[in-house]
């Protein structure tokens, strides 16, 4: 069995915008996000509508040459692989 490459893991703002945005539209985010916000992710504000910089994250992640609709359909980019992923950084930073 071939074993594949692993993925590119999203700085700490990043992947605190990605938790955000899953948070806020629930199990089917990756979905929400690659049809209806990918192109123009910059638009979404944060789950409450005051926070006018997540979406500019969000949109740089979708420009970033490691990243794209690709990653994001990977099935190993999951709302578990980045809270891991954040507690890491966040224990690192400490």
């Amino acid at each position: 069995m071939k074993k594949s490459a692993p993925i590119a893991l999203p700085a700490k703002a990043e992947t605190e915008a990605l938790l955000a945005f899953a948070e806020a539209k629930g199990r089917k985010w990756k979905d929400e996000l690659s049809m209806v916000y990918w192109y123009n992710a910059r638009l979404w504000t944060g789950p409450k509508g005051d926070d006018q910089a997540i979406g500019s994250v969000l949109h740089g992640i979708r420009n970033h040459p490691s990243f794209g609709p690709s990653w994001l359909l990977d099935p190993r980019v999951t709302v578990l692989a980045l809270s891991v992923h954040l507690a890491v950084l966040n224990k690192g930073a400490a």
